[in-house]
């Protein structure tokens, strides 16, 4: 089940929120402190963010994913020196899972399993709400297993506020498959809260979701700016201007917000958060230079 890969690009929009981003934050600077003629320069402890990008298994999709991740890596690596990449076909649950202990940034593009949906009359924590991975490694970019959000709450320990980006997903930000019925807006409503709250769970404070842009400028704002991740979402290129909020019955204290494509369809965009949540909040692990 996956959205097809769609590019909505506004290249003056997204050139400034990346000028905006990297003028404020550069790479952090890893290196010794200066000692003693004929001494080796003494070891201190960086603050840097661990960034984690994952690429599912997608059918023909695949290949497109992957380069919006390496891209989106690219620029992760402006700002962090701890950035790991799983692709497809070797993003299976072991590895994504030690991967993900700590995480500051999550970055996941592949299928999405949520609900409601026709294939089940009730929630199914097992497999919906969470990654469509690889079943073996080197098992190809088709077939998938799916891992649901009780996995991701029971076995995934976050960093504290930590964000996670979900892109390209059926269901994540209230819409459907392609082919299918996109459903009612408490349909909508529902998928965004469920889809979310595994992640909650898990100690993200955010999860951001969208069905067709890239990762990419998100990373940089998150990483590189200055402001709300509220405002983060707000005012992305692809904002439609439809936005509206709720509060999340999944996660208690948490806000989901949806920006449709127009004002009862087209549902492409959505967060849910923990209100007030800065990028000064985005946790930073602590590594040797």
């Amino acid at each position: 089940m996956r959205r097809p890969l769609r590019t909505r690009t506004r290249s003056a929009l997204v050139a400034g929120i990346l000028a905006a981003s990297f003028s404020v934050a550069g790479t952090p600077a890893i290196g010794g402190v200066a000692g003693s003629p004929g001494t080796a320069p003494a070891a201190r402890h960086v603050p840097v963010p661990r960034v984690v990008i994952v690429v599912g298994p997608a059918g023909a999709a695949t290949d497109g994913y992957r380069a919006q991740a390496r891209d989106a890596a690219a620029v992760a690596r402006r700002f962090s020196s701890d950035v790991t990449e799983l692709y497809s076909p070797n993003a299976t649950w072991p590895a994504v899972r030690v991967a993900l202990q700590g995480a500051s940034l999550v970055i996941y593009l592949g299928h999405g399993n949520g609900w409601p949906s026709p294939y089940s009359d009730t929630l199914r924590p097992l497999t919906q709400d969470g990654f469509g991975l690889n079943p073996r490694m080197g098992s190809g970019d088709t077939a998938h297993q799916y891992f649901g959000e009780s996995a991701i709450g029971s076995q995934i320990h976050l960093a504290p506020d930590a964000v996670v980006l979900l892109d390209h997903l059926c269901y994540a930000s209230g819409n459907s498959e392609p082919g299918l019925p996109e459903g009612s807006m408490d349909d909508a409503r529902q998928r965004v809260d469920d889809f979310a709250a595994g992640f909650v769970r898990a100690g993200a404070a955010a999860v951001i979701a969208d069905a067709y842009a890239s990762p990419t400028k998100y990373v940089a704002a998150l990483l590189g700016g200055r402001q709300t991740i509220d405002s983060i979402w707000r005012h992305a290129p692809n904002a439609n201007g439809h936005a509206f909020a709720f509060a999340s019955l999944r996660s208690p204290g948490f806000v989901a917000q949806m920006d449709p494509e127009h004002a009862t369809s087209g549902f492409t965009r959505s967060i849910v958060l923990r209100a007030g949540l800065t990028t000064a909040d985005v946790p930073a692990r602590v590594v040797t230079a």
